[in-house]
């Protein structure tokens, strides 16, 4: 989990705008392919009075989308 209140407000605004890019909020609550032995991923973002959660896996072809996992990652491994 990120709380993107913890990070410096330029992790923050950088994961925001990842966030934007890939029109989260927009998404299909599932992109998974249905494929084995692929990595799966889940994110749910909080923001204000709305939340969603996306669930892909890595043959979801929405780079926008992969941006914002490493955005998080990153933003965890800095945050730890």
């Amino acid at each position: 989990m990120v709380e993107t209140d913890r990070l410096p407000p330029e992790r923050r605004a950088a994961l925001e705008g990842l966030i934007a890019t890939a029109t989260f909020f927009a998404l299909p609550e599932r992109l998974v392919s249905g494929l084995p032995d692929v990595i799966q991923y889940r994110v749910e973002v909080w923001e204000s009075e709305r939340a969603h959660e996306v669930a892909f896996d890595d043959e979801c072809p929405n780079e926008s989308l992969r941006s914002l996992i490493a955005g998080v990652f990153d933003a965890g491994m800095e945050g730890s």
